[in-house]
């Protein structure tokens, strides 16, 4: 539990991180208030989600501490919070792609908003799919769920919910570069290497 909250609050850390420093938004970028609404609420019961398959008594959760501490158990936590750490380094790979698109180096190697429009990006998962920071994170919630024991039901409907949401998303992503670019690799797809 305690894991996975960890994994959850370096997951939004990061998040915020990379939302300041890393990607460039458009100055003409507006998000809708129902997004904006929608992303808070879903952000708040996420944090909340293990806590629904804790035991209470009075006012302290109860955790089969033997059971946490099995050796099959320890190996599937490092194991997940490989597969975390992995997804996390690849989905911030392609937020750092995606925020050079919109930069250019200056004379002394640093890199500055130069571009307000959007150009096709490439490199690293960009090779295979249109939208790899979404695969990403749809690899670091299902980290999350499987070191959560893959046993919180809460935990799995969120990362259902997000996977169909990203697909979805990725779908009109990858159809809006079609559009775009005239050029676009016919072998990328949206959202799986190959497949989707």
């Amino acid at each position: 539990m305690c894991l996975s909250r960890f994994h959850f609050c370096s997951f939004r850390c990061v998040g915020v991180y990379e939302c300041l420093f890393v990607l460039v938004q458009s100055p003409s970028a507006i998000i809708h208030m129902l997004h904006f609404v929608y992303g808070l609420t879903f952000y708040f019961f996420v944090a909340l989600a293990p806590y629904s398959q804790a035991h209470f008594i009075g006012d302290s959760m109860v955790f089969n501490l033997s059971a946490s501490l099995s050796a099959g158990r320890i190996s599937r936590q490092i194991i997940c919070i490989g597969v975390f750490l992995w997804g996390s380094y690849h989905q911030h790979q392609c937020h750092i792609i995606l925020g050079n698109l919109r930069k250019e180096k200056n004379p002394r190697g640093q890199r500055r908003l130069t571009k307000t429009d959007y150009g096709m990006p490439c490199g690293g998962w960009f090779e295979y799919v249109s939208s790899p920071h979404y695969l990403a994170e749809t690899i670091i919630y299902t980290a999350m769920a499987f070191c959560l024991g893959g046993v919180c039901l809460s935990w799995w409907l969120i990362v259902f919910g997000t996977f169909g949401n990203l697909v979805l998303v990725s779908f009109e992503t990858h159809a809006w570069y079609k559009k775009r670019f005239e050029d676009y690799p016919k072998e990328r797809t949206a959202f799986l290497p190959y497949l989707l």
